[in-house]
This record gives structure tokens, sequence and C-alpha cells, in this order.
């Protein structure tokens, strides 16, 4: 049955309209969770309960509504067992009375002690109030019910907690301070002012005698931690300061506090405890010493072994590093090219009583003899009689060991029993034990290269004496320090007296020498990598020649860091007196138009004349060529018996320097006419052209070389392109490493250019080459060991450039060589 429908059964009996009222107000208090209410009729019927109250009784609507209120089972079963013969206990007996007295007017309240759903006895306070109606009739009864166990027990607990302070302070020895920011009173409990030494009429408990008892160098950071706590900037008081006792001494105190504030929040009191830690800091004190003592201790004692751990490693490094010199020293000794042999005189009388100690793997290539069966035997009996019989040889090693001094034999003959005879040179030093070290290198090749060498110098000389071209050195100030006799023909001055001078002192003109100064010195900086300028020079008759003067940096290739400057000089006065000719020609052609043909014919025919001069100078340099090899041949054909092997082999050198000479003169003449010949345009199938190039070079039969793709037929000259393909196949065949090459030639098509590709299995070039090999006169390998002049790549880049080409190489050392160029579509009009 629901409470609403409960209540409206009261309204048939007649009850008043205000009831009502009051019914709606009693709605809106009658479900509180912490109070157990319900309506009763005045003679104790249950009209209503709330669910508190059923909650706390652990019954329903239907066990509560239309019963006596005193018959709930938790009334009855707190006092079972005095239960009278109306089956009610006392509890039960004393609500009925209770609720009687109610329904006459009266407010009852009371307390019992009543069994809850979970069988635990428990105190509740029962209040019963009547309601009456206008007439004063008592009509219901309202009741309300609380649980006052837990209020007990609070009562309890507080009387407990207070009993357990107090012990708690009395047992701790804490002080109690309750300080009234307001007023400045301080209340210090009797146990401080005990600690410190005062009686209570000496302490007044006011602030500002708390304040004078602190030590002067705490107050100023007790009142810091006091103000941010009063300022809410900490959430407690807390600080440790010393006070004065009453005999001058001081005493460490631990305060802490909890402050109060207003509703403004503005502080109005703090309370707190202060306890005395003097002992606790004399404590901290000693194991701030005894921690310190310690510390110094360990440290003391980590320095020593830290020492000699230090010692230790080092110990171990020195021998590591021992053992590493010592086996790197052993790996030196067995892979060395240099002959070791240690032998050890048995009797200092006998020369013959060395014995055979220790010697390396090059020892026994260099003598021929394999040694290391030979350990502990005598000299005689492990060297060829052809190494011990020469008489110095003995000699040497008793005389080392006798002063004790190295001896070096520089030169020492010795036939190898394998045949063949070997130049070596030794070095004797003495060891402990009567021992002597001997350490001998075959130094064959380096003699041979040596004599070599003085002849090469001795042709070279003769060659550079007998040309008509200046050639010179000079240091990095420029002053000459090598000049040939052709400077003499020319200038006049003789070599001695120009020798140490700079070369601008013969310059004439001022201009002239301040732009060969300019030129020289960036050259030396690295900022350009040929000089090349004209100027005049005064002769020693005080006539003027034009020079034309090439220079580049050289290095010197036994000392890495020493650079000169090497070129030539050419006389030019010729040819600038047929320039000014041609100059003066041409101002007349601008300023007489009419006559533009007769000199356009006149220039014709200077331009003939100039590859007349040309072919005839070329031709005039060949003839004593020739006739030096002429004179060769015969010599060595009148002299053919009285000639040995190497004087025939110095023939044969002198004559390939003569065709070499030849070989460089037909490449500079070449190379002049380079973009002055006139050729017409045909159309040229490519691939027919490489075919008639390589057959023209006739490699050999194991050389492979492939025509890549298709080849494009152009219109152009034949004959530039035949030769740039002639020299770049050529060149390949020629710098081969192997007689089993592979060449590839590809062309690749682009918008106004083809671009062609030849490329090598060849040994390749340093990248640092890449731009040096298309100057002129400029080889990879020494002129000794493959016949170059140097001028093959300066033509075909000549060459491609007059076509308005370009040609670059890509290459690495070991990895085959590619040479790339283009070639225009459209041909221009002359070659």
């Amino acid at each position: 049955m629901s409470q609403h429908s409960n209540i409206n059964k009261l309204s048939p009996r007649g009850c008043p309209s205000d009831l009502l009222t009051q019914e709606r107000l009693f709605k809106a208090i009658f479900n509180d969770p912490f109070w157990a209410m319900g309506l009763l009729y005045p003679n104790g019927i249950v009209l209503e309960i709330n669910q508190t109250a059923l909650d706390f009784e652990g019954l329903t609507e239907e066990d509560r509504i239309n019963c006596p209120f005193w018959q709930a089972q938790g009334w009855s079963k707190a006092q079972e067992e005095y239960l009278d013969t109306d089956h009610l206990s006392p509890t039960q007996h004393y609500l009925k009375a209770a609720i009687a007295s109610s329904a006459k007017g009266e407010i009852v309240q009371c307390q019992v002690e009543v069994r809850k759903k979970d069988h635990q006895i428990t105190t509740v306070e029962l209040t019963f109030k009547p309601v009456v109606n206008e007439q004063g009739e008592v009509i219901l009864l309202i009741f309300q019910g609380r649980d006052m166990t837990t209020e007990n027990n609070l009562e309890a607990k507080l009387l407990e907690s207070e009993e357990r302070w107090q012990l708690i302070l009395q047992g701790t020895g804490d002080g109690i301070f309750d300080w009234n920011i307001i007023t400045g009173e301080v209340y210090q409990s009797p146990w401080l002012k005990e600690m410190l030494g005062y009686q209570e009429q000496d302490m007044a408990n006011t602030y500002e005698k708390w304040k004078n008892l602190v030590h002067p160098d705490d107050i100023e950071g007790v009142l810091a931690q006091i103000q941010a706590h009063l300022t809410q900037k900490t959430s407690r008081y807390l600080a440790e300061y010393r006070m004065r006792c009453a005999d001058g001494t001081y005493k460490w105190i631990l305060a802490r506090g909890q402050a109060k504030w207003d509703e403004k929040g503005q502080p109005i009191r703090m309370v707190g405890f202060n306890q005395d830690i003097s002992r606790q800091k004399e404590a901290e004190a000693e194991i701030q010493r005894l921690n310190q003592e310690l510390e110094e201790r360990v440290q003391h004692r980590t320095a020593q072994l830290e020492a000699a751990n230090r010692q230790k490693d080092e110990f171990l490094r020195s021998e590591r590093q021992a053992k590493a010199q010592i086996q790197l020293y052993q790996d030196i000794v067995e892979n060395i090219q240099i002959g070791l042999i240690v032998w050890r005189l048995d009797d200092p009388n006998d020369k013959g009583s060395f014995r055979l100690i220790a010697a390396n793997p090059a020892a026994n290539d260099l003598i021929g003899t394999s040694l290391k069966e030979c350990f502990d035997h005598r000299l005689d009996q492990c060297l060829p009689n052809a190494f011990i019989s020469h008489p110095i040889i003995l000699e040497a090693h008793a005389e080392v060991i006798r002063t004790q001094q190295a001896q070096a034999i520089p030169k020492f003959t010795y036939t190898h029993p394998q045949g063949g005879t070997k130049i070596l040179t030794l070095k004797l030093f003495p060891l402990p034990d009567n021992c002597v070290g001997v350490a001998f290198e075959d130094i064959t090749q380096r003699k041979q290269t040596e004599k070599a060498l003085v002849g090469s110098t001795r042709r070279y000389r003769l060659v550079v004496n007998s040309v008509k071209e200046i050639i010179f050195q000079t240091d990095l100030n420029g002053c000459w320090t090598f000049l040939n006799p052709a400077w003499t023909e020319i200038t006049g001055y003789t070599i001695i007296e120009s020798l140490n001078h700079h070369f601008t002192d013969f310059i004439f003109a001022p201009d002239d020498r301040q732009q060969c100064d300019q030129m020289f010195q960036e050259l030396i900086e690295g900022k350009r990598e040929v000089f090349q300028t004209e100027f005049r020079c005064q002769t020693k008759d005080e006539n003027f020649r034009w020079l034309e003067m090439t220079a580049q940096l050289s290095q010197d290739e036994e000392a890495e860091n020493n650079y000169t400057i090497l070129g030539t000089i050419n006389d030019v006065t010729e040819r600038k007196r047929t320039e000014a000719i041609l100059q003066a020609r041409a101002n007349e052609l601008i300023r007489l138009n009419t006559v533009l043909l007769t000199t356009t014919a006149q220039l014709e025919k200077r331009n003939h004349e100039l590859d007349q001069f040309a072919y005839v100078a070329s031709h005039d340099l060949k003839a004593p060529l020739r006739a030096i090899a002429n004179l060769s041949v015969w010599l060595e054909e009148d002299l053919r018996d009285k000639l040995d092997e190497d004087t025939r082999y110095q023939m044969e050198l002198l004559r390939g320097r003569v065709h070499r000479m030849e070989a460089l003169i037909n490449g500079l003449l070449q190379y002049s006419r380079v973009g002055r010949l006139k050729g017409q345009a045909e159309v040229i199938n490519v691939e027919q052209l490489l075919k008639e190039v390589i057959d023209s070079l006739a490699p050999p039969p194991e050389f492979k070389i492939d025509i890549k793709g298709q080849m494009p037929t152009l219109v152009t000259q034949p004959f530039p392109l035949r030769q740039v393909f002639a020299n770049l196949l050529g060149n390949a065949l020629k710098h081969h490493h192997n007689h089993r090459g592979h060449i590839e030639i590809s062309a690749q098509e682009h918008e106004q250019f083809y671009q062609f590709s030849v490329r090598d299995d060849g040994p390749g070039i340093d990248p640092l080459y890449h731009d040096k090999i298309f100057n002129i006169f400029q080889t990879l390998e020494a002129r000794d060991k493959t016949e170059n002049t140097g001028i093959g790549l300066s033509i075909v880049k000549k060459t491609v450039e007059t076509q308005k080409g370009t040609i670059w190489v890509e290459s690495q050392l070991g990895q085959g060589t590619t040479f790339h160029f283009t070639w225009p579509k459209l041909t221009i009009s002359n070659y």
C-alpha cells in the first residue's frame, strides 16, 4: 500500500482542509534518509512509515502498516527473556505508554535499545509529536527516530582521544603553544618554560617575549616561515630554531603549528607544538663529523685503490704495447723485402766460427738458399761459396765484433745459385753476446736504372740543346734556373749572365712586364693552369724581338713540396710582323669597302703562305732528324762487329727518340691545321665510317670492338669525325693493358646534336688527370715506356670544339675509360 493511498483515507473521516496542507509540508521532509519517520493513529496503529525506518527494522510496508507501532520484531527481541502474560517486553510496554501519553497531547522523547536487522543491539532516540485539529483533538501522531549508537560512540571516542592526547604529551615531552594573533598573547605550556629553566613568572606569555628568546641568527628564518604560513603559502608551520635558556645557553626547538583564518582570510590564531631536539642536533652534528671522517677515509682509500688500479692499468697497457711492438717488429722482419741475418761468433780467434742464429724469409730469396734448416750451423755450411769466398765478407763480420761499430759494404756483386748476377748492399751492425746482424738489399735494378738515367739525361740534353725553341725553368720567384742554348741564339744574352735574373727583366714594355708578373702570380696561386703571353724583348744588340712564352707549374718528382715553373719561348717576330701586315690590311679593308674582294683574296693567300710556311718549317725540322736516324743506321751497319748489345740498344733508343720527335712535329703540324682547312659537308653513315676506321687501325684478332645500337646518318664533313674516332680508338688500342681487350661504341640522339661514347675496359685514368690529358704534350705514361707525343687528345679536343661540340672523359683506375663527345646535327661550313 502506497503512502498516498493511506493518507487519502483520512478525508472521508471529515479531516479539516488544513490537514491536507500540513500533509504536503510533511512530505517535503518525510523521506529524509537520516531520520526514521512515520504517522500513527492516536491508538498507536501505523498509518505511514518512511523507507529509512523500514530499512532500519528490516521490514516492509505490509509488515508495519495498520499494525501497532510497538509490535515490531525489533522492539521485542532486545529483552525477549522478560516477556509478560501479554507477550510484551518491557520496551514494548514503555513504547505503548509513551504513545498513550503523546495521544493526550504531550511531546514524548525517549531512548530505547532495539535489535537491528543485522541482530546488532543499538540505542534509538524516539520522539512522538501529536497533531491536533481546530478543536484541539489529537488526530495523528508523528514519530521521529535516529540511531544514537554513532553519537554515543563519538562521545566515548572523544573522551578516549583526549586521554590519549594527554598521555602522548606527557610521554613525548612536547610543549603546546596557542598564539592569539590579534592580541599577541601566546600561551606556552609549562613544559617549555621548565625545559628552558624559567619559572612561570619569569616568562611572560607574549609574542614579543618569545621572539626575544629566539637566537639572533635564527629569528629571520623563523619569522619568514611564520609569515609564509600565515599568508597560506605553506599548508603548515614548521621551523627549527634555537631558544635562549635561563643560564644563557641555547636549546634547539622544533616548532610545528597550524593557523586559523577568519572569513576574510585574515589569520586570527595559530596552535602548535614545541619539541626539544637539542640531542638530535648534537647527534646529527656527531654523525656529520663521523660521516665526514668516514668520507675522508673512504676518499683516501679510494684514491689509493685508484692509484693502484692506474698503476696496474699502466703496467698492462705497457705490456700490451710491448707485445704489440714486438709483434710489429716480428711482422716487419718477416715481411720486409730486406734480407736480415744474425750470426754469433763462437771463437773470437776463428773468423769461420760464426753460427746462424736467425734469418727472415727475404734472406732466403736474396741469397738463393733455404736458411731455415741451417740454424746453429757454421757460416760456411749455410751460405754458398760465391757469397763467403769474397774475403771482404768474413773480415767485415769479424771487424764489427771486434770494434762494436757498424760497417757498410755499398756494393757487392754476387752470382746467384740459380743463375744471374745480383748487386747487393750490405750493412753490418753489432748485437749483444758476440752477435752481428746483417741487413742486405738487392740494388741491381737501382743500379741499372741509374745507368739508364745517365744515358737518358745525356740524350735529353742533346735534344734540348739542338731545338730552336727556348726551353726554360724558373723558381717560384720568377728567376731563371735553366735556359737552353736557343736563348742565346734569339736574345744574344749568354746563359751564365741571364741565370738568377727575373724573367721580366728582359721584357721591354712596362705594361707587358706588369701583365706578365700578374699572370705569373696567378699561375703560382693556382688560379690558372697555363701561363701564356706575348711580349717584346730587347736583345743584347738593342734590336727588338717578339717572344711567345708558355709556362706551367711543375712538381719535382723527388721532392713533394718542391715546385718550379717549366715552359717554352718561341720567337714569333716574323709572325707578329705578318700579323701586323694582316692587321694593316684588315684596317684597309674596313676603310675601303670597294676593295673587299681583293683584300679577301690577299688574306686567303696569306693563309696559304702560312700553311706553306708551317709545311716548310716542319720539313726543315724533319730533315736533320732523318739524317740523324740514317746516320745511326749507317754507323750500326759499319760497326756491326764491334758493337755490343748495350751500344745497339743505345742506337735503337736514339732512333726511337728521332721517330718520336718526327711524330711530334707531324702532330704539331696537324694540330696547327685544325680549324683552318676547308671541307665539304656530306651525308655520312656513321656506322660505315666506323667500320672503315676500325679496318684501318687493324686491331689484333683477339681484340673485340663492338658498335652498340643504331648509328645515325648525318650531314657533316667526314674527315674531322673520322679523325676523332681514329684517335680515340687508336688510344684505346695502344694503351690497353691486355691483348684481349674490349671496346664499345654507342650513340645517343639529342635535340641539336648527337652524343657519341667510346668505352674500353683498359687500365683507366685517375680523375686527377681528366683535364690534364687534353692539354698538348701531356701523357700519363713515361715516353720511354710507350711511344706517345701527347698531342692526339689535344687534336681531338680542338677538332670537336671547332665543330661547336664538347668532349669529356669518365674513368676510374682499374675500371676502364669512356670518352664522350657531342657532334652537331648541322655541321659548320669549314673545317
